[in-house]
């Protein structure tokens, strides 16, 4: 097993760890569910975003460390320091998904946009950020998110990152404890009884681990 960075070739596994990153184990994919998307739709979108490489938030390949096993890639995770280009994520995101997905199907989205946006937390300037974790289902159990995830830490603190953030969902219980054997705890809680959020998200609740990389 050998951990690279990734690149273009990588994209369709990457748009795969995404979605399944986004659906928290459930069949409820929020970027789908929000725009009315289909599943090719969705995997087109993120196809197209990927090849841009724009650095910043999470959707450029060079952002992720892949763990690789005879050549075939079996976990990642992308990691980012936020506002480092300037701008936040969310809005590096809002403008990327307006370009790909066009202006008129963003407005018609605005309510469910609204409505998921009551669980967002705001990610925090200059602060890495890890994101997108995911293992193909045959290669779990072996600690893979684990070494990527220690990976980014380890980088990101040569360069001065103090600290860490991730944000999941609370039905991701596994994800959970992954995290925690990583040393990150539980930070912030922000939930939701709208029963739209319901319809939109994998869960009403989302979480915000943090870890201290100065200790």
């Amino acid at each position: 097993m050998r951990v690279r960075r990734a690149n273009k070739t990588d994209i369709p596994f990457l748009v795969d760890a995404i979605i399944e990153a986004e659906a928290s184990g459930t069949q409820k994919i929020s970027y789908r569910e929000i725009f009315g998307l289909n599943d090719r739709e969705l995997s087109d979108l993120f196809d197209s975003i990927l090849a841009e490489e724009i650095h910043g938030c999470g959707w450029s390949p060079p952002e992720f460390l892949i763990a690789e096993h005879d050549r075939e890639a079996a976990a990642c995770c992308a990691a980012w320091i936020e506002g480092a280009s300037g701008l936040s994520s969310s809005i590096m995101k809002s403008r990327l998904l307006v370009e790909f997905l066009g202006e008129d199907r963003w407005e018609l989205s605005k309510e469910n946009l609204s409505a998921a946006s009551e669980v967002n937390i705001d990610r925090t300037v200059g602060i890495l950020q890890i994101d997108s974790v995911y293992t193909r289902p045959r290669y779990r159990g072996q600690g893979l998110s684990g070494i990527l995830i220690r990976e980014h830490l380890r980088e990101a603190a040569q360069t001065g990152a103090s600290c860490a953030e991730i944000q999941l969902m609370k039905n991701n219980g596994a994800a959970m404890k992954a995290y925690q054997k990583a040393g990150f705890s539980l930070k912030r809680e922000r939930d939701s009884d709208s029963e739209i959020i319901r319809k939109l998200l994998p869960h009403h609740t989302k979480l915000l681990m943090v870890k201290d990389l100065l200790r």
